[in-house]
């Protein structure tokens, strides 16, 4: 599915992160969310739009999309290199760099206010995230 067909709202979330959980993992808290390729070869203008999830396994599960683009990818907390930046306006930076992941260095947004009906549990999924994070954060 690519963006322009996209309904971005919570039920949507939860069908698109669910497919991604080992058997028996269950998804503590989704976010909507934007990513951008970062390093030295990287421009900053490209973000993309998505779904950021955390299990109760401590893995993030997330899924991008572009016009022609779908990506999915898992990361475990444990072992990638995590670095949180809490930003103005509520937001949150997350640099995630894992060789292991299907794209390995990414700059993850989210808002930490949920002011959208269609996504009601956001400032509380969101402040879970940021928390599970922080603990493994370098």
């Amino acid at each position: 599915m690519g963006i322009l067909k996209m309904k971005w709202n919570e039920a949507e979330m939860r069908c698109e992160l669910e497919p991604m959980l080992d058997p028996g993992e269950q998804l503590l808290a989704g976010v909507y969310c934007t990513y951008q390729d970062y390093g030295f070869l990287f421009t900053s203008k490209r973000v993309i739009a998505g779904y950021l999830g955390l299990t109760d396994r401590n893995r993030l599960v997330g899924t991008r999309y572009g016009i022609f683009l779908h990506e999915v990818y898992a990361i475990r907390l444990d072992r990638a290199a995590l670095h949180l930046t809490d930003m103005p306006l509520s937001t949150v930076h997350l640099r995630v760099s894992d060789p292991d992941a299907r794209f390995g260095r990414q700059r993850i947004t989210f808002g930490m206010r949920g002011d959208d009906k269609r996504f009601p549990s956001h400032a509380e999924h969101a402040a879970m995230i940021r928390q599970a994070v922080q603990k493994y954060a370098r």
